[in-house]
């Protein structure tokens, strides 16, 4: 039979411990989040649950830019401006240190020979794109620098 030391040490023991497994897992809860905010872009853009070009564009900010890019342009086909074709799953890319979304859209039954590659600045309110007809012909949109255009143009080779 225990006597009611053994029984007090015992129950101090398992105190002890249950203490130290509360600060364990909120170290854990709190470090969890942490690394969450600090990767929430990239878990967005991961690839098993990547938002469409066609459903990043329901949102106001980048739907502004989608439409801005070719505010002014003639001759912009209406399967581009409506984001009609198929795409991929927005990625990151980076470029002087600067990190980017970037996008693809093709023309519905002729993606090899009508692709649209687009690139939005990480809040979404600026969007640069590049057009290749036949692969080889460019029309670029939203005023790229060169660098941007460097950008667009290894998008569209990967």
């Amino acid at each position: 039979m225990e006597t009611s030391r053994q029984i007090n040490r015992a129950y101090r023991k398992t105190k002890g411990h249950t203490m130290r497994l509360k600060s364990i897992v909120l170290a854990g809860v709190m470090l969890f989040a942490g690394t969450g905010m600090i990767r929430q872009q990239e878990e967005l853009f991961a690839a098993d649950d990547a938002p469409y070009l066609f459903d990043i564009i329901k949102r106001p900010a980048y739907r502004k830019a989608w439409l801005a890019m070719f505010r002014n342009e003639r001759g912009v086909p209406q399967w581009l401006v409506r984001v009609e074709g198929p795409s991929t799953p927005m990625e990151q890319a980076t470029m002087n240190g600067v990190a980017y979304q970037k996008g693809f859209v093709c023309k519905p039954h002729d993606c090899g020979d009508n692709s649209f590659h687009v690139i939005f600045s990480a809040d979404g309110t600026k969007a640069w794109g590049l057009l290749l007809v036949d692969e080889v012909q460019e029309r670029f949109f939203g005023s790229p620098g060169a660098d941007m255009m460097a950008l667009l143009r290894q998008s569209s080779r990967q």
